[in-house]
Order: C-alpha cells, then sequence, then structure tokens
C-alpha cells in the first residue's frame, strides 16, 4: 500500500472515513469512482444506491457524478446497516423517510448485537 499523503487526500485515502478527516475544508467532492475505490464498491453499485435514493449525486460542469462528504457519510451508514443486514430497501426506506424512531430501533439493534 501506498504511504498516505496528507496534502493530498484525494490520492491514497486508506477508507472513507481518512478520506474524509483529511480533506481540506471546502473541497469535500468526491467523484463517482473515487467513491467507488473507497468503498471497495463498483461504480454501478453506487448508481444502485443513488437511485434508491440512499445517497444523492450532484454533477459537476461536465455532467460528472460528484458527491458531497454529506454523502460520504451516508454512504457509511448505509454500509454498516448492510453489514448488519438490512435490505437496499429497508434503507432506501429509512433514508427517505427519515424516521427519528426508525433510526433509534436501527442504532439499538445495532448495540445489542455488538454487545451480545
Amino acid at each position: 500500500m501506498t504511504k498516505m499523503d496528507k496534502t493530498t487526500p484525494e490520492k491514497t485515502p486508506v477508507d472513507a472515513s481518512t478520506w474524509l478527516n483529511l480533506s481540506p475544508a471546502g473541497a469535500k467532492s468526491i467523484n463517482i469512482s473515487r467513491m467507488a475505490d473507497l468503498f471497495s464498491l463498483t461504480a454501478e453499485t453506487l448508481r444502485k444506491y443513488d437511485a434508491k435514493k440512499i445517497i444523492s449525486a450532484f454533477r459537476d460542469g461536465n455532467e460528472y457524478r460528484k458527491y458531497s462528504s454529506w454523502e460520504v457519510t451516508k454512504l457509511i451508514w448505509a454500509r454498516a446497516l448492510r453489514a448488519e443486514g438490512y435490505s437496499l430497501d429497508e434503507i432506501s426506506a429509512h433514508t427517505v423517510e427519515r424516521d427519528s424512531e426508525k433510526s433509534i430501533h436501527i442504532i439499538e439493534n445495532m448495540q445489542k448485537k455488538v454487545a451480545a
């Protein structure tokens, strides 16, 4: 693995959280291929998450998909839910509804699994 360059986090961050922490303020957007690399996903998978409204890309001046740091954070959350066994449809419903009670329930279930 290449040594990480702290001045240019887009080059070789270890993971999405590192990218978020090292990116300079105001420069926190990422293209679809870099986002896919950060999460070890394909661009097609990201498009599927986008279609299900779990994350949302914006288009740059060249019409390329770009993701804000908030979308990176949402994808970290969605991937954690997938690891807990939630389907994309369940994650999508939660994301679209923004139901606080459902969020609390999900977090409590995750905490119970960790404690077990």
